[in-house]
């Protein structure tokens, strides 16, 4: 959320890209919606506004969510059973859904404006993602992975048969990179900016049995629990 600070990184730059993949997640922004506002929201309109006071028309990459979407309550657009994707309507649920669909807006119209070349990707849950479990709602479909095969207990937050999509970490690294690197991004994406991450439906059921299939039976006492 500071201006000075992204000021600072594209002060000589001649050739800008800029990937802004920041964000306080889901979790952490239930807990503190100010500072989620203030790094999700006020932060992505600093780097847009650096962006724009940059040299020439920078692109400008911006990791979105699935978040944006909302399904489970019954006045919701998209139910638990429908197809999603580029054409789904923003109904977030949370502050940092509620953020990121904010950022898909900005970034369509600093980019119908020309004030850069805006390409904004929806991502699933991204997993297995590494280190220890951070503050996102879904990274328990990381931690059901991670967590056992390190031996540690996890306590998952959300029911074992609920569907969600996931992709993988080199998916999700290339996706950003072809979407970058896509020819005429004013032509195609015209207006929205925003796209979907294709993603694999899976539960943490599957994701954990698959787990423990891949390892030797005689290690597999050595698993954490769920």
């Amino acid at each position: 959320g500071d201006a000075a600070f992204v000021d600072s990184l594209l002060a000589d730059a001649t050739d800008v890209s800029i990937f802004h993949m920041g964000a306080v997640m889901s979790g952490d922004g239930e807990r503190d919606f100010d500072g989620c506002i203030r790094t999700n929201l006020h932060g992505t309109i600093n780097v847009l506004e650096a962006a724009r006071r940059a040299p020439g028309r920078p692109k400008v990459v911006y990791a979105s969510a699935g978040a944006t979407l909302g399904a489970g309550a019954p006045t919701d657009w998209v139910t638990s059973q429908d197809v999603v994707g580029d054409f789904s309507r923003a109904t977030p649920h949370t502050t940092y859904g509620a953020t990121k669909a904010c950022g898909e807006l900005l970034l369509a119209d600093y980019s119908r404006r020309g004030f850069l070349d805006g390409r904004g990707l929806r991502l699933p849950t991204i997993c297995v993602r590494a280190g220890a479990p951070n503050a996102a709602t879904t990274g328990c479909f990381s931690s059901v992975v991670r967590e056992t095969l390190a031996g540690r207990d996890t306590v998952l937050p959300i029911a074992p048969d609920i569907i969600h999509a996931v992709a993988g970490t080199q998916n999700c690294v290339n996706g950003l990179i072809d979407l970058h690197d896509a020819p005429n991004a004013d032509d195609v994406l015209g207006f929205d900016r925003t796209v979907f991450l294709p993603a694999c439906p899976v539960t943490l059921d599957e994701l954990h049995a698959a787990t423990v299939a891949a390892c030797a039976p005689e290690d597999r006492k050595k698993l954490g629990r769920v």
